[in-house]
């Protein structure tokens, strides 16, 4: 079986690793193209134990275009997973499906404060779903999305997603042990509101600022601290030079790195305008952080409780979460509501769902 991904993401790489391990499908990545522009993670073929290959390409517009591998034809899978985000990957899963194998595609909530609707590209959608043996999403949300365009309730199906949850639950002995060095090397003093992720516009970061800004000037002894990059960095730390010491950018993290940041802090928050679904909160649960998120979160409300969410883009309610968050009324552990899972159980998960797709 493959799976086609656009990209290499280290979340993607560690599922796939975990089904490798397993060792009970004859799986295959397939990836577009090895990397994006925005996007700063490393990228160590070495590391992967599974079987893979990058797709064919032109060049179109000056940008890297994937087309269908020639031995699609020759040898097609007998299960397919891909995406209806790109022209390659629709017509490999069409072709595959026309040579016999099941396909699948992950349908994900596409948050409209991200793109234009476009009636054509909203057509292709709906044909692409409704051609295809099943979809796969993070959760309910991702069910109905998918459902609504066309797909049965059978069809929908769920894949939550995973993180490393040994490795982000280490955070609590880096906290113990060596928290306030973390702190004092980084500038970080008060309590500590973190966020983790591209700093660009529609992730909500302005209204973090904002409302940051507003939690500041009654809880005077707090710090915000900024780990990522992205195209909106020099105009936020702009914005943010008025609060001086108050906030604080780390630039993109990972490793040991990210986790000290964790570590470091006493809250996260996460303000964006319509995430597909925010892996982040998950790192942020599995280290045992409260978390305040914005209402518009893909799946959010499976995850953290009502008095943990805000409407998106009212940095004033943020404000108010912070608050709550800081003298423990905000449900914002959501513990009892959700528990993140390890790419093991994904890899479980998943094989799982391959057996009721292939029908035994």
């Amino acid at each position: 079986m493959v799976w086609w991904n656009n990209i290499p993401a280290p979340y993607m790489v560690e599922r796939f690793n975990a089904l490798a391990d397993r060792d009970s499908l004859d799986f295959e990545a397939w990836f577009s193209r090895r990397d994006e522009p925005g996007r700063s993670w490393n990228i160590d073929e070495s590391l992967w134990r599974f079987a893979y290959r990058y797709m064919p390409s032109i060049r179109w517009r000056g940008r890297p275009l994937a087309l269908p591998p020639a031995h699609l034809l020759r040898h097609p899978p007998d299960v397919l997973v891909g995406f209806y985000s790109e022209p390659a990957m629709l017509a490999g899963v069409r072709l595959a499906a026309l040579r016999g194998a099941r396909t699948a595609l992950w349908a994900q909530v596409t948050p409209a404060a991200w793109q234009r609707r476009r009636p054509w590209k909203e057509a292709i959608k709906r044909f692409a779903i409704r051609g295809a043996d099943a979809t796969f999403g993070h959760g309910n949300d991702s069910r109905a999305f998918a459902m609504r365009y066309g797909a049965s309730a059978q069809q929908a199906r769920a894949l939550p997603h995973a993180v490393d949850v040994e490795r982000f639950a280490s955070v609590k002995a880096i906290r113990s042990q060596r928290r306030q060095s973390v702190r004092q090397r980084r500038g970080i003093s008060g309590y500590c509101v973190l966020y983790v992720g591209r700093l660009w516009r529609p992730k909500g970061v302005f209204d973090l600022l904002r409302g940051f800004e507003a939690f500041n000037a009654r809880q005077p002894s707090s710090h915000l601290f900024f780990v990522g990059d992205g195209p909106d960095q020099q105009e936020l730390k702009d914005a943010a030079r008025p609060l001086g010491a108050r906030v604080s950018f780390a630039g993109f993290l990972d490793g040991q790195d990210l986790l000290e940041a964790y570590a470091a802090a006493d809250l996260f928050a996460f303000p964006s305008h319509g995430d597909p679904y925010g892996l982040v909160v998950d790192e942020a649960l599995a280290a045992g952080l409260p978390v305040v998120a914005s209402d518009v979160v893909g799946e959010i409300r499976s995850r953290l409780e009502p008095a943990a969410l805000f409407p998106a883009g009212d940095y004033e309610a943020l404000a108010r979460g912070l608050e709550r968050a800081m003298r423990g009324d905000s449900g914002g552990t959501a513990q009892t509501r959700y528990t993140p899972i390890s790419p093991a159980q994904w890899a479980i998960n998943f094989e799982q769902e391959v057996v009721r797709l292939v029908g035994h």
